[in-house]
């Protein structure tokens, strides 16, 4: 369960600490630290993927790691806000979505 909650609040907490850092700028350098630990958790990450299956895969890793974690993240948030917030107001029924078969 917190495995499918973190990326939601790690994006979440990006935008709380991008937006408070207009209110002070301590939350600029609380984002700033936020954002090199990432960034040395996916040099780590890197790492670890070329000692596994090799070096030319860890070039494009952080790359890779950053693409699923910021979707899954921007997506768990969409989905919140959708069925949260709106309450699924303009979604579609689902007996209203015709199927190939």
């Amino acid at each position: 369960m917190l495995r499918r909650v973190v990326p939601l609040l790690f994006v979440s907490g990006l935008i709380i600490l991008g937006l408070a850092g207009f209110v002070s700028q301590i939350f600029w350098w609380i984002l700033a630290a936020v954002l090199v630990t990432y960034a040395l958790g996916l040099v780590y990450g890197s790492i670890d993927v070329g000692r596994q299956v090799g070096w030319g895969y860890s070039l494009l890793a952080p790359i890779v790691f950053a693409i699923l974690h910021f979707a899954y993240g921007i997506g768990s948030l969409w989905g919140f806000i959708r069925f949260v917030v709106l309450r699924g107001k303009g979604m579609q029924n689902p007996k209203d979505v015709k199927l190939t078969r």
